[in-house]
């Protein structure tokens, strides 16, 4: 299988107070904003979003009206939400990692990804960091400012090659 995107749907939006994922934004959920953006994209084989267990059948009936989408469980922590991804999704050439709560990625941003990871070996998202970054001690005081160009915040999606190839010339 070429491509397939894991769109992470399993936080516990605890810090929101409420299920970021299945809230409203613009009239429907928030989860599928990133699930239409994958289908648009055009590179996916599939598409697997990874749910709370006892979200199972809740997601699922959201996503009856897409092509090659399955849902399946997550874990208690993004890591094992991720690990359940990388299972359900093993026979894939590239993987990409997506959060729900990240509803306005662009369907070429995840294009691109794409083909960087299979040219590069993996890609991931970013934005140049544009916050001032300061050290503190161990007491939570302010130490020093860190420069902060060449600094980037990690996003997603995050893109790679499931089994990497050598890398090496016949030189």
């Amino acid at each position: 299988m070429p491509a397939v995107l894991a769109i992470l749907a399993g936080g516990s939006s605890s810090r929101a107070g409420l299920d970021k994922v299945l809230a409203d934004l613009g009239g429907q959920p928030v989860l599928l904003w990133s699930l239409r953006a994958g289908q648009v994209a055009g590179c996916f084989g599939e598409i697997v979003v990874v749910a709370p267990a006892d979200k199972v059948a809740a997601v699922s009936a959201l996503t009856r009206g897409f092509e090659r989408v399955r849902v399946v469980a997550g874990g208690a922590t993004r890591t094992a939400s991720s690990w359940a991804a990388l299972d359900a999704v093993s026979d894939a050439d590239v993987i990409a990692i997506h959060d729900a709560a990240r509803p306005f990625v662009p369907p070429s941003l995840l294009h691109r990804c794409v083909e960087i990871a299979e040219a590069e070996g993996s890609a991931v998202a970013g934005l140049p960091l544009a916050d001032t970054v300061r050290r503190a001690n161990e007491a939570g005081a302010s130490r020093e400012e860190i420069e902060r160009d060449g600094l980037w915040a990690a996003q997603t999606p995050q893109v790679f090659v499931s089994s990497p190839r050598p890398r090496w010339s016949s030189d």
